[in-house]
């Protein structure tokens, strides 16, 4: 976008559709509400749908459309969560090979471009859309329940836990939630992560990764994929995913091609929590810890005496230090 694009309000004075007193007002009111200075104007009367759509279409050079003439595959409507598509009053309406033109209220949002992104696999075309037509048209095309948050309501009303079971796992293999999982694990061992923690709060799932000791955030996704990420992941590492009530520990191994051509061990611990489970992944990159011992960063006496401990044929040694210090790096170097 272009750097040097009109303030809205500069807009709105140049069309005279407020006096430079009314936008000082109107802009007091957005710093306090922490609202879209659009909606204000619209809730105001001031402007109509039609006229703000106009003026944002003019101000950021992205195109406008009209949802109520607009024919949209289901499928596409429906490929992200309802919660997602909700919160941040957004709706897929085309797919054309790798792109998805996404109708949005308020096109500025670049955490909604991210995260239907990072959701789909898919490259964000925004486009503007009146938010009460995309709110409209969230509700005609969710409204069978045949988003991800209706599924667990349906299953328990059933009461077969066995079917409600074989329906989760059949979820968590659809090529949304696999490809968010993929995506983390990618992004983790492009960023030389040593653990994902994928942490649930009151408000949805959190997901972190440790580089280098620090967590450093990388996605929230909606809450009702919450389920279906975490199940995802224990039927990778060939865990029970009925059990929700005890921790449970596991291991998956990436074989060539599903990363980067590496293998990759991940090692996977699950904790209850209140707001469901939480999961720690550990990576274990062989290609990372398979260290020559003289590469491990050992002073020269220090290495000798390593050396000579090695060739006794009794003893131990304690290989001990805080999370990602290299104990299981030095462990490998040594076996190796």
């Amino acid at each position: 976008m272009n750097s040097k694009r009109q303030k809205l309000g500069e807009i709105l004075l140049e069309s005279g559709l407020v006096t430079p007193e009314q936008l000082d007002d109107l802009l007091t009111e957005q710093t306090g509400s922490r609202r879209r200075l659009g909606k204000i104007l619209v809730e105001k009367g001031l402007i109509d749908e039609a006229e703000l759509i106009s003026l944002i279409e003019a101000q950021l050079n992205i195109p406008q459309v009209n949802l109520y003439g607009c024919k949209i595959d289901p499928d596409v409507a429906t490929s992200i969560p309802r919660e997602m598509a909700e919160r941040y009053r957004v709706i897929p309406i085309e797919r054309r090979g790798e792109l998805l033109r996404l109708a949005m209220a308020d096109p500025m949002n670049l955490a909604a471009v991210d995260d239907v992104a990072m959701i789909t696999g898919m490259e964000v075309e925004p486009v503007i859309a009146a938010e009460s037509a995309v709110i409209h048209v969230i509700n005609q095309y969710y409204g069978l329940k045949e988003s991800l948050e209706s599924s667990s309501a349906e299953r328990e009303d059933r009461g077969r836990e066995e079917e409600r079971l074989k329906r989760l796992k059949a979820r968590v293999e659809e090529a949304p939630i696999v490809k968010v999982v993929n995506a983390v694990i990618q992004r983790a061992l492009g960023e030389g992560a040593s653990d994902i923690h994928l942490e649930p709060t009151g408000e949805g799932l959190r997901i972190r990764l440790r580089i280098d000791g620090l967590l450093h955030d990388l996605m929230s996704p909606p809450k009702d994929t919450q389920p279906l990420i975490i199940s995802r992941i224990k039927i990778m590492a060939d865990l029970d995913i009925a059990e929700r009530r005890r921790p449970q520990d596991g291991n998956i191994t990436l074989k060539a091609g599903q990363a980067e051509g590496k293998e990759v061990s991940l090692r996977v611990s699950t904790m209850p929590t209140i707001y469901g489970e939480k999961v720690v992944i550990r990576l274990l990159d062989k290609a990372r810890i398979i260290l020559p011992l003289e590469q491990l960063g050992f002073s020269g006496d220090n290495y000798r005496l390593l050396r000579r401990l090695l060739m006794n044929h009794s003893g131990m040694i304690l290989v001990t230090g805080p999370t990602g210090c290299g104990k299981t790096t030095t462990l490998y170097s040594v076996l190796n």
